[in-house]
């Protein structure tokens, strides 16, 4: 059980804490308050959290957190209403102080962009696998570690489920975390306070303009987690991307620049692909490794590119880089391959962006046998 002072350390207050009560939990969700919780009221896309600060009184709350000051009536003297700048802000450091701040004892990783986070991450994690590392990962597909398992309704969850999961990771003994960071998590503030030692961007295209509005917007949003980086680590930057150069301005830690082609610190000299996947070399500055990976498609080019560069900028063995690419043989819902019986080929993407989409059929065309359809 926390104390309410402890709970607010670091949170931007603009009020007074009244009285030191004892929290059993923190809650943004009217419907999961008990006796004991904080109730934080956020003004979200669809509701009004303060709207729901009678329901978190009636259920037993101890203490509200808001931006608003029209709701003093509904507070009681033994429910104080703590007034703060940013909910949203006021909830990140809050659920890191409840969790005792797990990405602090922790390498954490975080990948960004449109298209390939999620493969990029699972190529990391088996090269860092590979080479005995205990690691946790948390993305679409979910979030997992050596022993744990976990489903998730976001990309990157809300930062209470997610210090919670960082803090599983941390008391299960992992050491390295690697998770996909959305452009919504870091706009709404749920990795605030997530304490990144590199970051990876993969790509930026036309996506979530209904929540962004604007490229620019989208991009603004992505950037952010670029400037969170501590100064000691490393950002790796998929330079043949039109906005990699501009990204480059918000970087608070050393560039390492990978693409296909050209004399990047990191890309390929040479490389090849079939229906068995794909073959290669990889130059790492002054070092090469070679690519024997089943994965399909010229964009999985890029991906195993970026979790190579950020492996070896980890300072990683490359005999341990090398074996780990091979070793990540299919993620689910990611060029997956299936035969049916007839012999026909069935591939399963998640492929739902323009760009997503132009890279699947050209890689599924170059794929086909001569005579083949799509």
């Amino acid at each position: 059980m926390e104390k309410l002072t402890s709970i607010l350390n670091g949170v931007d207050l603009i009020s007074d804490i009244p009285i030191d009560v004892p929290i059993q939990s923190i809650c943004a969700d009217s419907r999961r308050v008990w006796p004991g919780s904080i109730f934080v009221a956020i003004h979200g896309t669809q509701q009004d959290g303060t709207k729901f600060i009678p329901e978190a009184l009636a259920k037993g709350a101890t203490a509200v957190v808001s931006n608003g000051d029209r709701i003093d009536a509904e507070v009681t003297s033994n429910s104080p209403l703590i007034r703060v700048q940013d909910p949203r802000q006021a909830l990140s450091q809050m659920a890191a102080n409840y969790y005792d701040n797990p990405s602090a004892v922790m390498t954490v990783i975080g990948v960004t962009g449109t298209n390939g986070k999620t493969t990029t991450c699972h190529i990391l994690y088996d090269i860092l696998e590979t080479y005995g590392l205990k690691v946790g990962i948390m993305g679409t597909l979910g979030a997992k570690s050596q022993g744990m398992e976990a489903s998730t309704s976001l990309t990157t969850p809300d930062s209470l489920e997610l210090q919670r999961l960082l803090s599983l990771f941390r008391d299960g003994g992992v050491t390295h975390v690697i998770m996909e960071v959305s452009s919504h998590s870091l706009e709404m503030q749920r990795v605030s306070n997530v304490l990144f030692d590199f970051a990876v961007f993969t790509n930026l295209t036309q996506d979530h303009l209904d929540f962004h509005v604007t490229m620019e917007n989208y991009f603004q949003a992505k950037s952010k987690l670029f400037s969170m980086v501590n100064s000691e680590g490393k950002t790796i930057l998929n330079s043949a991307d039109p906005w990699a150069e501009e990204l480059r301005k918000f970087c608070s830690s050393p560039v390492v620049s990978c693409a296909i082609e050209g004399d990047e610190d990191v890309h390929f000299e040479e490389w090849g692909m079939s229906r068995d996947g794909i073959t290669g070399t990889i130059v790492l500055g002054d070092r090469k490794i070679s690519v024997n990976s089943a994965l399909l498609g010229v964009h999985n080019l890029e991906n195993i590119l970026s979790a190579a560069a950020t492996a070896w900028s980890m300072g990683i063995p490359l005999e341990a880089i090398e074996a780990g690419i091979t070793a990540c043989s299919s993620i689910p819902g990611r060029m997956e391959q299936f035969t049916t019986r007839n012999g026909a080929t069935v591939v399963v993407d998640y492929a739902h962006t323009p760009d997503a989409y132009e890279k699947l059929f050209t890689s599924l065309k170059s794929l086909l046998k001569d005579g083949g359809k799509l």
